[in-house]
């Protein structure tokens, strides 16, 4: 008996020691799953939103690249343009400013984007629309620049929501699914379900009607109940009642 209960301790001590030892990796198994969602989600962002490749302009910077031939391609949006920049010469004029040292805040500003689009750096650029599409659209054929309408496209758009937002809650889900497996549970949802077992003795397959047969135990039995009834008889021969 006492064997089994050391033993009995023993595994539960293990046990303990064994789910303190695991709470350092589960943690660090949480960050780690934080951290590459959070990645995720910012690269499904980036991606379809088209942030990773267009830089935000002024519309008087894509009117001037516009009138220095800086563009491309023009796109209308709704709300935006998007512009296509190409390489082209720096402006005489801003060089001469620039030696001198007289330029503006603007002058600087517009000096660097050109920088960056002879350089390669800006893929796209965007604006907001400032003007009416008739007089956008002569200001670019003026410069020769075809002007390029985008057709809503709502399977398109259908696309990206499920992409930025469907997809990484069925990612997170995924994780926190394997996260609670490892930690001994079957969902995210069983957290507050109670966690102890149900033990069963081990039927012996013994009976009453095994035992009810046997003529020694009634025997016995009918002594006890006959010294009960008369306790004087088997007082004489020095029988005595056990206490208890």
């Amino acid at each position: 008996m006492n064997n089994n209960s050391n033993a009995s301790n023993s595994n539960r001590s293990g046990d303990e020691g064994g789910g303190r030892n695991g709470r350092p990796q589960t943690l660090l198994f949480m960050v780690i799953a934080a951290l590459i969602m959070m990645m995720v989600m910012s690269y499904m962002t980036k991606v379809f939103s088209g942030k990773n490749s267009e830089r935000e302009i002024t519309y008087d910077q894509f009117v001037h690249l516009l009138d220095h031939h800086y563009v491309s391609a023009v796109t209308m949006q709704e709300d935006k343009l998007s512009v296509k920049p190409k390489k082209n010469e720096k402006d005489p004029d801003l060089l001469q400013n620039k030696e001198k040292g007289t330029l503006t805040e603007r002058q600087k500003k517009l000096l660097d984007l050109k920088e960056q689009i002879n350089k390669g750096e800006l893929k796209g650029l965007v604006t907001g629309v400032a003007e009416d599409e008739t007089t956008l659209t002569g200001r670019c054929l003026k410069e020769g620049i075809q002007v390029q309408r985008k057709v809503p496209d709502s399977s398109s758009a259908i696309l990206n929501f499920f992409a930025v937002y469907v997809l990484p809650i069925l990612l997170m889900w995924g994780l926190l699914t394997l996260l609670f497996r490892r930690m001994g549970k079957n969902s995210p949802f069983s957290v507050g379900r109670s966690n102890a077992k149900v033990y069963v003795q081990k039927e012996t397959g013994v009976t009453f009607k095994d035992v009810a047969g046997e003529d020694e135990a009634k025997e016995s039995l009918a002594e006890v109940v006959d010294f009960l009834h008369n306790p004087g008889k088997y007082g004489k021969i020095g029988a005595k009642l056990p206490k208890g």
